[in-house]
C-alpha cells in the first residue's frame, strides 16, 4: 500500500501538469506567426477577374495530420499565392475546435503573398474537432462588395466538443442549422460556396448540398496528390483563362500570344524540368533570360514567358497530369454562361466565340471549328458535340452526361495555325437523389434538379424485377416502401424518372441503389429471369479481413495526435519557445504517466488477488 501512495503521489502532480497544458493553451488565443522577410521574384500573369472576394477555409483538425501527412495543404496554399491576380481581395481562415484568421481579408499584391507563403504553421496547428458551420459562419459574416466566394477544404465531417450524452444530437443540430438556415441565407447575400471533400471520411453529401444550395462546385479529392489538381480546378472556375493544349510535352504558340506562363506538376524529388524553345534554345531554372520569370516551389514550377518564339515548345523531365500552358493574347476565347452543375438525361445549350474586335485581318471565323467535350475525372470522354457558326458565334447542345460524378467542360476552338482552350470544371449530379434508411425498409427519394416536381416527374422503381409502389411525400419528395430482404444478397434498386418538360417527355434511368451493401452475394439485373426470380449469382467476394483492436501503444498515440498535441504547441509558440524542441520532453513525460499508470494496475490486481480466500479443491 505504501508503494501505491507513493506511485498515486508522483502521477498526481503529473496528470494535473498536463491537465493544466490543456486548459491553459484552450483558453489562450493562438499566435499568428509571419515572416515576411522572402521577396516573390514572379510578376503574376494578368487574368481575367471573374470573382474579387474569395475566402479560403482550411481545416486543421487532428484527422489532417494523417489525411495529408506530406501538407499539401500548405502547397496548395503556394500555389494560390502565386496564382490568385492582383487586386482581388483574399482572406484565409482554419478551423478545428476554434476558428482562426490568420490572414485577414486584404488586397493580393507582393506583401500579401509573401505572408500567404508563410502561413505553413497556422495549417500545422492541429485542434481536435471539427465546427465546419462555425467556420462558414465566421468567414461568410464579413460584409464585402459584389459576390463573395468561400472555398471550404475539409477531410472530416461536423464534429463538436460536447458532453458525451448529447454530443450526436449537437452534431446533428449544427448539421440542420448549416444546410437549412445559413446556406440558404448565405446564398441570398450573394455567397456561393465552393467545397472541397479531402478524403474518404470527410461528409460528401453535406459538401455537395453547400455547393448546390449556393450555386458552388462540389469537388472530391480522392488522394493527397489530387490536392494541387482540385484546387486548380476551382481557380480555373473563377478566374478563367484561355489554354493552348499540352501533349506529350509539346505545345504550340502562334503569332497572337504576347505571353504565356506554364505550370508544371512534378514530384518533390523529381528532377527539375527544362523548356526548349523552337529554335532549340534550353532554359532551366538557374539558367535562363532574364524576362523569363521562374517560380520554384515543391511541387510545381510555375514559368512565364513575354514575347515568346513562334512555333513549337518542348518541356524535358517528369511532369504530372494537371500540368498546363495558359496564354495571354488580344485574341481570346470567349463563352457563354456556363453551369456549375450539368444533370443525368438532360442536355446543355452552349455557345462560344472570338472578340471580332480582335481578329486578325487574314483570319474569317469560317476557318474556325469549335467542339465541346465532357472528359470525367479519368480522362475519358463522356460526351462531345460540335458547335455550329451563326453570326459569328459558335452554338450547339452539349448531349446528356451519363455519368454521375466531377468532370470538366472543354471548349476546343481551332483553325489553321491557331488553337485554344477554355476548361471549366463541373459537377454531374443526377436529377433525382436517393437515400436509404439505416434499417433498409425505405428508400427516400427528393428532386435535385431545380425544375422537376411531382407535377412533371413520375418515378418507377423495380427489385429483382418486380415493381414497388412510389409514394408522394412532398412537391419534390417520394418514398419507396421496401418489402423485407434476406441480409445475405447485395441487390440493386432501379430508379426509372419519366420527366414531362418544355413540351417533351424524356425517360431518364437514375443511379441504382445498392441494397444490403455487406452482403456477400451480389445480384443484378442480369441475374434475374422474366419472373423476377435469381437465376445467376455473381461471384461471392472475400470476406474483409479482420482487424485487431488497437492496442495501448497505438491508443496513447491517437490521444497524443489528436487532444494533447495541438493545444500544447500553441501553448509552447505564445511562451516563445520552439515546438520541435519542447515536444520530444512532453512526449517524454506523457509516456512516463503511461508507465506509472500501468504499473499503478498492476499493482492493483496484484493486491485484489492476494486479498481473495483461498480456493479449496473438492474432496472425492
Amino acid at each position: 500500500m505504501k508503494t501505491r501512495a507513493r506511485l498515486g503521489g508522483l502521477l498526481r502532480p503529473l496528470l494535473w501538469f498536463l491537465c493544466g497544458v490543456m486548459v491553459w493553451s484552450s483558453l489562450a488565443e493562438a499566435e499568428s506567426i509571419a515572416d515576411p522577410s522572402r521577396e516573390n521574384d514572379f510578376a503574376q500573369q494578368a487574368i481575367q477577374e471573374s470573382a474579387s472576394d474569395l475566402r479560403f477555409i482550411f481545416d486543421v483538425s487532428g484527422s489532417m495530420r494523417h489525411n495529408d501527412p506530406e501538407k499539401l495543404s500548405v502547397s496548395s496554399l503556394e500555389l494560390l499565392a502565386a496564382l490568385l491576380p492582383a487586386g482581388v481581395r483574399v482572406g484565409i481562415w482554419t478551423f478545428g475546435e476554434d476558428i482562426d484568421n490568420p490572414l485577414p481579408l486584404s488586397r493580393v499584391d507582393e506583401q500579401w503573398r509573401d505572408k500567404a507563403r508563410d502561413l505553413e504553421p497556422a495549417l500545422s496547428r492541429y485542434q481536435p474537432f471539427t465546427d465546419i458551420e462555425g467556420a462558414i459562419r465566421q468567414a461568410g459574416g464579413v460584409p464585402g462588395p459584389g459576390q463573395r466566394h468561400i472555398i471550404l477544404l475539409t477531410d472530416g465531417m461536423i464534429d463538436l466538443s460536447a458532453p458525451a450524452g448529447s454530443k450526436a444530437e449537437g452534431d446533428r443540430r449544427s448539421r440542420q442549422a448549416l444546410l437549412n438556415e445559413l446556406a440558404p441565407d448565405l446564398a441570398n447575400q450573394n455567397v456561393v460556396i465552393h467545397a472541397i471533400a479531402f478524403s474518404d471520411e470527410a461528409d460528401l453529401d453535406l459538401v455537395e448540398q453547400l455547393a448546390q444550395r449556393t450555386g458552388g462546385l462540389a469537388v472530391k479529392a480522392q488522394n493527397p496528390d489530387d490536392l494541387l489538381g482540385v484546387f486548380l480546378t476551382i481557380i480555373d472556375r473563377l478566374f478563367p483563362a484561355d489554354q493552348v493544349p499540352l501533349q506529350a510535352g509539346r505545345f504550340t504558340i502562334d503569332p497572337q500570344v504576347k505571353n504565356f506562363s506554364a505550370l508544371l506538376f512534378h514530384a518533390p524529388e523529381a528532377p527539375a524540368p527544362i523548356l526548349v524553345a523552337p529554335d532549340g534554345s534550353r532554359y532551366t531554372r538557374d539558367d535562363h533570360p532574364q524576362e523569363i520569370r521562374w517560380q520554384q516551389e515543391p511541387r510545381f514550377d510555375l514559368i512565364s514567358v513575354p514575347s515568346p518564339q513562334v512555333g513549337e515548345w518542348q518541356l524535358e523531365g517528369e511532369i504530372d497530369a494537371g500540368s498546363r500552358i495558359q496564354v495571354e493574347s488580344p485574341l481570346m476565347l470567349h463563352t457563354g454562361e456556363l453551369p456549375d452543375t450539368l444533370y443525368l438525361g438532360f442536355p446543355v445549350a452552349l455557345s462560344a466565340w472570338f472578340e471580332k474586335d480582335a481578329m486578325p485581318d487574314d483570319m474569317q471565323s469560317s476557318n474556325l471549328t469549335v467542339r465541346v467535350m465532357l472528359e470525367d475525372a479519368d480522362g475519358n470522354i463522356q460526351v462531345s458535340s460540335s458547335l455550329s457558326e451563326d453570326g459569328g458565334k459558335f452554338t450547339g447542345i452539349l448531349p446528356a452526361p451519363t455519368r454521375p460524378g466531377n468532370a470538366r467542360l472543354i471548349v476546343d476552338a481551332r483553325a489553321e495555325g491557331l488553337r485554344r482552350q477554355r476548361v471549366l470544371a463541373v459537377n454531374v449530379r443526377s436529377p433525382i437523389g436517393a437515400s436509404l434508411d439505416s434499417r433498409q425498409q425505405t428508400v427516400e427519394l427528393t428532386a435535385q434538379h431545380p425544375r422537376l416536381d411531382s407535377a412533371n416527374t413520375r418515378l418507377q422503381a423495380r427489385l429483382q424485377g418486380q415493381a414497388l409502389p412510389v409514394t408522394e411525400r412532398g412537391e419534390k419528395q417520394w418514398r419507396v416502401e421496401l418489402p423485407e430482404l434476406d441480409p445475405t444478397y447485395r441487390l440493386p434498386l432501379k430508379l426509372l424518372a419519366t420527366v414531362e418538360l418544355d413540351g417533351q417527355t424524356r425517360e431518364i434511368p437514375l443511379p441504382d441503389v445498392l441494397l444490403n451493401t455487406e452482403g456477400q452475394v451480389g445480384l443484378d439485373a442480369a441475374g434475374l429471369d422474366d419472373k423476377g426470380l435469381a437465376t445467376q449469382a455473381l461471384e461471392q467476394e472475400p470476406e474483409p479481413p479482420t482487424t485487431e483492436p488497437p492496442g495501448l501503444v497505438q491508443r496513447a498515440g491517437q490521444i497524443w495526435t489528436d487532444r494533447i498535441e495541438p493545444p500544447v504547441e500553441r501553448l509552447t509558440r505564445q511562451l516563445g519557445l520552439d515546438p520541435a524542441v519542447f515536444r520530444p520532453w512532453m512526449l517524454v513525460l506523457v509516456l512516463i504517466g503511461l508507465l506509472v499508470l500501468l504499473v499503478m494496475i498492476t499493482i492493483g490486481r496484484q493486491s485484489a488477488r492476494r486479498q481473495e480466500p483461498p480456493r479449496e479443491e473438492p474432496h472425492v
